[in-house]
Order: structure tokens, then C-alpha cells, then sequence
């Protein structure tokens, strides 16, 4: 399940789907296969082998209650895959709510029955310091909605971007690991036994 899919199935290709690749979103518009909310998933207990979640849990008031709900509708021994925001300005106000370390996004995994398989922070000191200024010329002059200057923009961003990564590869430092433009954390869904265990 793609749990707040947004319209279509843009990430299918990416995984390897043995059966239904199911998409879910609140929002009728972009015809998902199940229309609801994450924290109040319209299907049975132990639906799904696995499910995937990108930058939706910062969008919600209360982000445990969907963990929750995730930890439901998977099947024992399901993989999770969650991507969230950490440094990025805000967006699609009103509803931005939270913000993710890699520690507390597995806080609310491990506290809630999955096992933490990887915890990664996406970027780097330079990546970020790029994406703030991309993001804030787009915002101030109205990017999106132009079209030439926009096109011209983009080319400039394709190249500022891939040497922001170039050099948080090169500056490999402690230092430079502190900064992260998000995080990607990959869990798997315990069992009662699992958890009872674990938690001996």
C-alpha cells in the first residue's frame, strides 16, 4: 500500500510487486484505489505485506495515531518504508505540522511494534544549504508559474543540486552529518511473540 499516494502510482516502478500495488489518499480528486485518511485506514487487520509512506506524517495533527494504524493493517513480518522531512521551509500550510529526526521517527515506529531494520538522514550540509536557496528563489519569484524564467531556473537547479551532493560525498565529516534534508527509515512489523520478546 502507498499510504497518501497522491495522484497516481508514481513510485510502482520502483519496487518489485509480486501482487497489488494499492494506492490510498484522502483525496477522491486523484482517484486513489481507497480513498481515506492514514490515521483511519477503511480496510481489515493484517491487509498488506508491506506499505510505503512519503513525506504524509508531517501532515497530520496527531502522526502516532497513523503509525498505529499502519502497525494494524500490515501483516507480522511486513516491511515499512517512511520518508519525512527534517530541514525544509514550510509548505502546504496551513496543514505542516511536524518536522522528523531519525531518532524520534523511530521512536514512534519502535513504540508502536515495528523493528527498526535502517535509519538513514538524506543529504548532507551542502544539500541542504541548496535546497533553501532553491526553494526560496521559487517561492519569491513565483517559479512554478513562469515559464521561461522557470525553464531557464531549472537547468540552473539541475546543476546546483548535483554538485551540492558532490560535495557532502567529498566533506564526509562527522560535522557534515548533522545536516539532512530528510530521513528514510525501513522497519518491519513485529509479532506479539516478537514484541513480547524484545521487550524482555
Amino acid at each position: 500500500m502507498d499510504a497518501g499516494s497522491g495522484l497516481g502510482k508514481k513510485y510502482k516502478e520502483i519496487f518489485k510487486v509480486d501482487s497489488v500495488y494499492v494506492s490510498l489518499d484522502i483525496n477522491s480528486d486523484l482517484k486513489p484505489d481507497i480513498v481515506g485518511s492514514i490515521d483511519d485506514i477503511p480496510v481489515p487487520d493484517k491487509n498488506f505485506d508491506s506499505i510505503v509512506s512519503f513525506q504524509v506524517l508531517g501532515d497530520l495533527i496527531r502522526p502516532e495515531k497513523a503509525i498505529q494504524e499502519f502497525r494494524r493493517v500490515i501483516k507480522p513480518g511486513g516491511m515499512i518504508l517512511i520518508t519525512e522531512g527534517f530541514m525544509t521551509e514550510l509548505h502546504g500550510e496551513p496543514r505542516d505540522f511536524w518536522r522528523f529526526t531519525p531518532y524520534g521517527l523511530s521512536t514512534l515506529l519502535e513504540e508502536n511494534g515495528f523493528q527498526i531494520v535502517k535509519v538513514h538522514l538524506v543529504g548532507g550540509f551542502f544539500s541542504v544549504i541548496t535546497q533553501m536557496i532553491m526553494r526560496f528563489l521559487i517561492n519569491s519569484l513565483d517559479l512554478y508559474n513562469q515559464k521561461i524564467i522557470g525553464g531557464f531556473f531549472s537547468k540552473f537547479f539541475f546543476i546546483f543540486g548535483k554538485f551540492a551532493i558532490i560535495l557532502d560525498k567529498f566533506f564526509n565529516l562527522a560535522a557534515n552529518k548533522k545536516f539532512g534534508m530528510g530521513v528514510l527509515v525501513l522497519a518491519k512489523a513485529l509479532d506479539v511473540s516478537e514484541k513480547y520478546q524484545k521487550h524482555e
